[in-house]
């Protein structure tokens, strides 16, 4: 309809069901498609005959937005401020998106998405410099209009180097492996010459030969060298000053890096299979991939070494087998894709050698069975290398390295991002690695973690690599979610760079604790002395689910670290909670607490509580949005130990906030399996931002006793 009210446009469309576990029919139905947009829209009507489904209603006016520093044709270098005013006419909620182009919008690059404020601090040295940037700021109030300004600038931090490899002071680095230095920016190919990049080996200067080439479309120069290099050798690599890009930046000073290659003593072994042994659901177009622990003779990786067979049909499988030195790994490639829901005998002989010609003790022959599903342009194979890197040469870790191997189905610009928690899976610190141009096949990421965040927090390992999300930067339905990873040895913190920054180890309650007595108080351990006069109601607050303070004391007790915070009142029943305290805590030093710290707790219900009665709590798909359900949204499954009584299910941010209640009337409360979809939207018919969230399924039993769990789930999504 045009704003006057007149229908200018009708689509119809079919819709089906679709069929999901249990023999259950899906009753939701989905579409999708486009249609032209006048410009004087009005509103959008979905209807089943006369009935009106769904309607969104443009409002009279659309928001405004007004950049307000910087100003047209400054120039950018380190950490600036983007600020701006917002407005909209009709009262309705501005949320706005900024991103930044280095070559006259021709390309753009997000630096925040839904975003509720009118300021953003932007490091332009992780920017890619360019002399017509621009900053674009878009506003939306979620009725069919939006508007965007933009601004215009210079960003010059000098040409900068992005991700090397192998990483400097890196450990362990195979002896076929390539070296590589990312560009910021692109340079012209006519601009690289054998010099640009070069290898020595370290303590004797000896040169290495090789071959550079550099690839325009991923803006890296590679140097390949002509033979492996040498075991247990130090090798550095230098990027020589003068480069110049295409916005006539110029890289200002060498560039050096060194690293030192794997000792080869062991005997040879299979580090990692996937499909992993006896697993179910394996995707049917996937390879099957060997991940060897040393360099391996590729001639003598063949379909009659490395075989596969189909037990169902009592016949070999025919394919392929391909090797990554890089990766020491050896993937079998079938022919056709695998047979949905079968069974499958995977054999490696001891024909398989080593290039130092040892060979597998025996016959390796293991079982996998396929599902149904396709791997959706990236894979996590389960395979991880760990290393400490000292990059300072005194004998402490700078940095926590894990190497995460992934198959990529569909090449492209992928990012990937992983926590590294303790054993009650406590957040130590976040890494990541972005736009990677990742090639079809087997690749290596690194995940760097900070060591003084891991010595800050004062606590050994071995440590937990969680959340760990691979997704294609351009469509982020190409992803894969892994949320326990991998484990890595026993670690001593003291083995890691000495710091200085207090933290918080312990909270009680604990974060996303449920059946909170009333009474509770609220505490946090550092790791410091703590100065007690930056402990108050501004920098350590709860608030409860409507975001208002809750009155009550604090106190800081200076022999266990350990701040307190009492509730003037009991905590109401059934509530959720949320505890913040923030960078303007101190210790008796004045150094600020390592970041901001937010949890959040639910009090436990007036009606008496039991537990035990929900079990298996499981989401899909997980992160959401995904091709696997097009049309939006997840689903929530569960176990009841009993039939009869009532499910509710409630959401709220990781910080407590209040999203969405499922109710009664749209959930199912069977004995045994349980499934609830959810359209991924808040109370206000809204999508969700990125991020994590808590879910409680509440079950009340036919005898009036409540029971609850909670879970978690991840929302992932592009722009």
């Amino acid at each position: 309809f045009n704003r006057s009210g007149s229908q200018v446009g009708t689509y119809n469309f079919l819709s089906s069901s679709t069929m999901f576990g249990e023999g259950k029919t899906l009753t939701v139905k989905s579409f999708a498609f486009f249609v032209p947009s006048p410009t004087d829209l009005g509103s959008i009507q979905i209807r089943r005959g006369s009935t009106i489904l769904k309607e969104i209603k443009r409002s009279a006016h659309a928001p405004t937005v007004s950049i307000t520093s910087p100003a047209n044709g400054v120039t950018w270098t380190g950490t600036q401020t983007l600020s701006w005013s917002g407005a909209d006419q009709d009262q309705e909620k501005v949320l706005y998106t900024v991103r930044y182009s280095n070559d006259g919008g021709t390309t753009w690059q997000s630096l925040a998405a839904n975003y509720d404020r009118t300021s953003l601090s932007i490091n332009s040295a992780q920017l890619p410099s360019g002399r017509t940037c621009l900053l674009r700021v878009s506003a939306t109030d979620g009725t069919l209009n939006f508007t965007s300004k933009d601004v215009t600038l210079s960003v010059d931090n000098g040409m900068a180097i992005g991700l090397l490899s192998p990483s400097n002071a890196g450990m362990n680095v195979p002896v076929g492996s390539s070296i590589e230095a990312s560009l910021m920016t692109p340079v012209a190919e006519t601009q690289v010459t054998p010099s640009t990049l070069t290898l020595k080996e370290t303590y004797t200067n000896a040169p290495v030969a090789g071959t550079l080439t550099y690839s325009a479309a991923s803006k890296t120069l590679v140097f390949v060298p002509a033979s492996n290099m040498q075991y247990s050798t130090r090798y550095t690599a230098t990027v020589k000053s003068g480069l110049t890009d295409d916005f006539g930046i110029r890289l200002s000073s060498d560039v050096e890096w060194s690293f030192t290659t794997i000792a080869d003593s062991s005997d040879l072994s299979i580090r990692s299979l996937d499909p992993s042994p006896s697993s179910s659901n394996s995707p049917v177009n996937g390879g099957i991939t060997a991940i060897f622990n040393k360099e391996m003779n590729s001639s003598t990786l063949t379909p009659s070494s490395f075989m596969l067979f189909d037990n169902t049909a009592k016949s070999a499988v025919s394919g392929t087998v391909t090797y990554t030195s890089s990766s020491k790994s050896a993937m079998f490639t079938p022919a056709s894709p695998l047979k949905a829901l079968n069974d499958y005998r995977v054999t490696l002989t001891t024909a398989i050698k080593s290039r130092d010609n040892r060979s597998l003790a025996d016959n390796y022959q293991y079982f996998f069975f396929t599902g149904t599903d396709s791997i959706a342009g990236i894979h996590l194979t389960g395979a991880y290398l760990e290393t400490g890197i000292d990059e300072d040469n005194d004998k402490l870790f700078n940095w926590l390295a894990i190497d995460v191997s992934v198959n990529v189905i569909d090449a492209g610009s992928y990012s990937i991002n992983g926590k590294l928690a303790d054993k009650d899976d406590n957040e130590i610190v976040w890494a990541s690695s972005n736009n990677l141009y990742l090639n079809k096949g087997l690749s290596t990421i690194r995940l760097k973690f900070d060591g003084r965040v891991i010595n800050a927090y004062r606590i050994n390992g071995p440590y937990f690599l969680n959340d760990l999300q691979v997704y294609n930067t351009s469509n982020t339905n190409k992803s894969e979610w892994m949320s326990y990873a991998y484990t890595t040895k026993t670690y001593q913190y003291t083995e890691f760079q000495t710091s200085t920054i207090p933290v918080v180890t312990t909270f009680t309650p604990a974060d996303g604790a449920i059946d909170v007595p009333v009474n509770s108080a609220v505490t946090a351990t550092f790791t410091r002395s703590m100065n007690p006069v930056s402990i108050d109601s501004m920098s350590f607050y709860v608030v409860d689910h409507a975001n208002v303070k809750v009155r009550g004391t604090i106190a800081y007790d200076t022999t266990s670290h350990q701040a307190q915070f009492t509730p003037s009142a009991a905590f109401h029943a059934d509530s959720v909670y949320r505890v913040a305290m923030t960078t303007g805590i101190r210790d008796v030093s004045g150094t600020r607490l390592l970041k901001q710290y937010n949890w959040s707790f639910t009090i436990a219900s007036s009606t008496s509580t039991a537990s035990g009665s929900i079990s298996d709590l499981y989401t899909y798909p997980n992160p959401f949005p995904h091709s696997s359900l097009p049309q939006g949204g997840m689903y929530f499954t569960y176990l009841l130990d009993a039939g009869g009584g009532r499910v509710k299910i409630r959401i709220y941010t990781i910080t407590g906030d209040f999203v969405k209640e499922i109710a009664e009337n749209r959930t199912s409360a069977s004995k045994g399996f349980n499934q609830v979809y959810w359209n991924g939207m808040n109370e206000a018919g809204r999508t969700l931002a990125n991020g994590t969230y808590i879910y409680i399924i509440h079950y009340t039993d036919g005898s009036g006793s409540e029971h609850r769990e909670s879970g978690k789930f991840t929302v992932l999504k592009g722009e």
